[in-house]
């Protein structure tokens, strides 16, 4: 699944593409620049750098126990 600008600008923050791409390099989420110059990722780079092993995917239903989420 890809993740466009918008969706990473609303998740991230920033008020242009460069700004947008310094939050994600200091993620360390992988992304590509566009034709227009906005980054773009995807559901795997961004699970990668939360430490996810690529195509695992957080439940859709809540767990009868909690996820260990670490917040850094």
């Amino acid at each position: 699944m890809i993740i466009d600008y918008e969706q990473l600008k609303q998740q991230f923050g920033g008020s242009h593409p460069a700004d947008v791409a310094a939050r994600l390099e200091r993620a360390g989420v992988r992304f590509i620049l566009g034709k227009s110059g906005k980054p773009f990722t995807t559901e795997a780079a961004l699970n990668h750098s939360m430490g996810l092993p690529v195509g695992q995917h957080l439940p859709d239903k809540a767990p009868d126990q909690p996820l260990n989420i670490k917040v850094l």
